[in-house]
């Protein structure tokens, strides 16, 4: 752990990268998880966002150049990590995320950034990623749900 307090800027970086060890089941170590989150870290602008890329129907892969419409971002400067079911049908979930993104933008004077998996994450590369899943949650200055209905 001694190692670890020297990673991340905040403590919540540094948690997150203990727990993301723990998910890579010792493949990774916590000095390199954090590097490896860091350097793969994007976000997706809400204005580049349409309401199909919310659709279960897409496949893994996205449409219309999902990840191409996103950006590198610093831990700690996305908006929100979107969390959502792909099994939840995409006009609720695009009605609520609409709101909230009016709401954020009316007090922010600027659309929001989002970490959306399909987004976010190399498609061609899953696993790659997922061990720095906990880390890309802490890198959210919130959590947004969308829950079900």
């Amino acid at each position: 752990l001694a190692a670890l307090s020297r990673l991340g800027a905040t403590r919540e970086e540094r948690n997150a990268a203990v727990v993301a060890s723990l998910c890579s089941m010792g493949q990774l170590s916590r000095a390199e998880l954090l590097p490896l989150a860091e350097a793969n870290f994007r976000a997706i602008r809400f204005d580049r966002l349409k309401r199909e890329d919310l659709a279960s129907a897409l496949g893994s892969e996205g449409g219309g150049g999902l990840a191409a419409r996103t950006q590198p971002c610093s831990l700690g400067a996305c908006d929100a990590f979107l969390s959502h079911s792909w099994h939840d049908p995409e006009a609720p979930k695009w009605a609520a995320l609409c709101s909230w993104a009016r709401r954020f933008e009316a007090e922010e004077g600027r659309p929001p950034t989002l970490w959306l998996d399909r987004a976010c994450i190399d498609q061609s590369r899953i696993a790659d990623s997922l061990p720095c899943l906990p880390v890309f949650v802490a890198g959210g200055e919130t959590l947004l749900v969308l829950a079900g209905p």
